[in-house]
């Protein structure tokens, strides 16, 4: 069994995903790692296989920009950083099955090539996510919302407000970046009417316990928390 892990972002991003694969792998399991060149001796150094989607030029400039860090430089820093991951991580993964290997996909968010791969190739998959801010909530939501929406308010704000996440979405990101990808790789488009799809997962799992954020009843049903990646204390 290959099991690929996708995760992009900053070393508090890989960590604890590294934590979770010492734990799957074995001699009938192959791990492979998806990420940035930066993190190429930190994962093989754990004897992981690391396969890069992402340059140390493009984490270097991205992360060295102090607006990315900053409310205002999100859109920016999903542009410059995601996007161009897209399609080898897609390719990876296609080619992997190709092979005839059995294949199980872990990733990070839930708009990645890693899980382009696995719609159009039935791959199974697991969204493992590292925080509740992962998740909305009309009846919970995380801070900031949760400060800034009176509880009164929200069974009747937070879908208006999903809404206009996904409809921003389609339109920095699915249509102009992921669709003309799709369409050179032989895909059919996404359409605005597809978020919802895209957005749903088999599988869910989230790396904190559930008394570190206690669940909203109209989080997913299929959420499991595993608690905190932490080493064993010897």
């Amino acid at each position: 069994m290959n099991i690929v892990f996708y995760t992009l972002g900053t070393l508090g991003d890989v960590m604890p995903y590294v934590k979770v694969a010492k734990r799957l792998q074995s001699k009938k399991n192959r791990v492979i790692f998806l990420s940035n060149e930066v993190f190429r001796e930190y994962i093989t150094a754990h004897g992981f296989f690391f396969y890069p989607v992402s340059d140390r030029e493009t984490f270097n400039r991205v992360f060295s920009n102090p607006r990315t860090w900053t409310p205002e430089g999100v859109d920016d820093h999903v542009r410059e950083y995601h996007m161009p991951a897209y399609r080898p991580a897609y390719e990876y993964m296609r080619d992997l099955v190709g092979s005839g290997e059995k294949v199980l996909a872990v990733y990070q968010g839930s708009m990645n090539g890693v899980k382009m791969a696995c719609m159009e190739f039935g791959i199974p998959s697991v969204q493992l996510v590292l925080a509740p801010s992962a998740f909305h909530s009309s009846v919970d939501p995380c801070f900031p919302l949760r400060a800034q929406i009176a509880e009164k308010d929200r069974e009747a704000v937070m879908p208006i407000i999903e809404q206009k996440m996904r409809d921003k979405q389609y339109e920095l990101f699915i249509d102009p970046f992921v669709n003309p990808l799709r369409r050179e790789l032989g895909l059919s488009e996404w359409a605005r009417a597809d978020l919802e799809t895209m957005e749903s997962e088999t599988h869910r799992a989230a790396l904190f316990p559930e008394w570190f954020r206690p669940i909203p009843e109209d989080w997913p049903k299929e959420l499991k928390c595993l608690g905190f990646p932490l080493d064993e204390q010897k």
